[in-house]
């Protein structure tokens, strides 16, 4: 049986990942449907809206830290998932 190992990434670049048998190799990228700087709404349960908020960093893939526009990061920087995300 084959295990892999990945190197460890927070970003949504392509990972490196090896094989037990040594063998190397680029695992695809997860893509991304926003970029540092979008305006975007931030999604609550119960059909709450609030944002304008602007994309600070892309944290993993398919999670965001959010900041106003004073450059103050939303819930304490907290990684906000894609689906929870809307763009503005």
């Amino acid at each position: 049986m084959t295990t892999i190992e990945r190197s460890p990434s927070s970003s949504p670049e392509p990972q490196v990942v090896t094989d037990d048998d040594g063998r190397v190799w680029v695992a695809p990228s997860t893509p991304v449907n926003f970029y540092v700087g979008d305006k975007v709404y931030l999604l609550i349960p119960g059909g709450l809206r609030y944002g304008p908020y602007k994309i600070a960093q892309v944290a993993s893939a398919g999670k965001y830290i959010l900041c106003d526009n004073d450059g103050q990061e939303v819930r304490n920087g907290e990684e906000i998932e894609e689906k929870n995300l809307k763009a503005a």
